[in-house]
């Protein structure tokens, strides 16, 4: 896989991402900012576990010319994945435990 073909494409694919998930715009207003700063290395790396790397590397590398993957097939692809539909719970469950742990913090009940 060529470098830097990743981070363009989650880029532009984040706001299919966030609209088919449902997140909300002040939730990680900033990925795109971080996506850049890891870099395409790191990114697979920390998408490993969800078993998409392989996927995702050849989904990229497929034609001579990879860099020109059309943004509208990685859209599509987004919304195929089975789980999108469960981010939205997740995060927001997560954000709730935050909140009371946070609280319990403040009463001195947690160190």
């Amino acid at each position: 896989m060529k470098q830097n073909l990743l981070v363009p494409y989650i880029k532009t694919g984040f706001p299919d991402f966030r609209e088919i998930s449902r997140l909300p715009e002040w939730l990680v207003p900033g990925a795109a900012e971080v996506v850049s700063q890891l870099g395409d290395e790191s990114l697979l790396k920390l998408i490993a576990p969800l078993g998409l790397t392989g996927e995702i590397q050849s989904c990229l590398s497929q034609s001579a010319e990879a860099d020109k993957l059309p943004v509208g097939e990685w859209s599509e692809a987004i919304g195929r994945w089975a789980a999108v539909h469960q981010v939205m719970p997740v995060t927001m469950a997560l954000l709730r435990a935050r909140e009371k742990v946070e609280a319990m913090e403040r009463r001195g009940v947690i160190a």
